[in-house]
């Protein structure tokens, strides 16, 4: 190892000096700019090397520089995405009270002798044949047991059970549940009755004679019998109908107008002229 060293040595001097010899030799005969030229020749392979290290650490200090650039676009878009998602959730809202709010004074335009209070449901019950609901208002807001529960759609129910800030609502689709109705195309009287949770049925049992009173598509409305609730209300709309010929009764299945499960808000009825 150590010969091949100074044999390394002793060539690279060699080269030195014979490239020396050679430039003075040619500078005394006038001849400089064949050095020149053989040096450019010489240089020009480490000219380049150098200038492809300078131009690959220049495209390092600007691949980061872009990095950094990217991460701090990233962020930005990033606390943009946040802002327009709080933007669209705060527009959901707004959107849902307007909602809530144009029902709110529709109902109230169409039953002008009705006294209101709102009230947010707060939870469900979990049975499928009993259906409740609890709301938000209690007998410190002066609810109190009987009233009726409705929304812009139509009837909800009656309140059961009240506590000092929540009440609880039987729906019409509970099975305990009968409601004074009539057909609002015919009048013709009836009760309907609790079924399952979307569905009520219509039954009217007192010699009917004209069965063409009641059919699909008529709308069933309170009827406001018996004072428990107010006349009016939209129930449902008769999905299918029943008739037994032997005994002249009738019974109606109902498509109940209100979304039970989508109720978010209702109106709590605190007071109504009895018919």
């Amino acid at each position: 190892m150590r010969y091949f060293k100074n044999k390394f040595f002793i060539i690279a001097l060699t080269v030195v000096l014979c490239l020396t010899v050679f430039s003075v030799v040619l500078s005394i005969g006038g001849n400089s700019w064949f050095l020149k030229d053989a040096l450019n020749v010489i240089s020009t392979p480490f000219r380049a090397v150098f200038n492809y290290c300078a131009d690959g650490i220049n495209g390092f200090i600007d691949y980061f520089t872009e990095f950094d650039r990217i991460l701090a676009e990233n962020e930005q878009l990033r606390k943009e995405n946040e802002e327009l998602k709080k933007l669209q959730s705060d527009l959901a809202v707004l959107k849902e009270e307007n909602a809530w709010l144009r029902d709110f004074i529709d109902v109230k335009n169409h039953n002008t002798s009705f006294e209101f209070t709102d009230a947010i449901v707060i939870g469900r019950g979990s049975g499928v044949a009993n259906k409740a609901l609890t709301l938000n208002k209690g007998s410190l807001h002066g609810i109190e047991e009987g009233m009726t529960v409705i929304t812009g759609a139509g009837l909800v129910g009656r309140i059961s059970e009240v506590g000092l800030t929540s009440c609880t609502v039987v729906c019409i689709t509970d099975a305990s549940s009968a409601v004074g109705s009539l057909v609002d195309r015919s009048a013709l009287v009836g009760i309907c009755e609790g079924y399952n949770p979307t569905q009520c049925r219509f039954l009217y049992t007192t010699g009917l004679t004209d069965f063409g009173a009641i059919a699909e598509g008529d709308v069933i409305m309170t009827s406001g019998k018996g004072s428990i609730y107010p006349s009016g209300l939209k129930i449902g709309t008769v999905s299918k109908v029943q008739i037994d010929d032997a005994s002249r009764s009738v019974i109606a299945t109902v498509d109940v107008a209100v979304d039970f499960e989508n109720i978010d808000r209702v109106l709590i009825i605190t007071s109504f002229a009895v018919e």
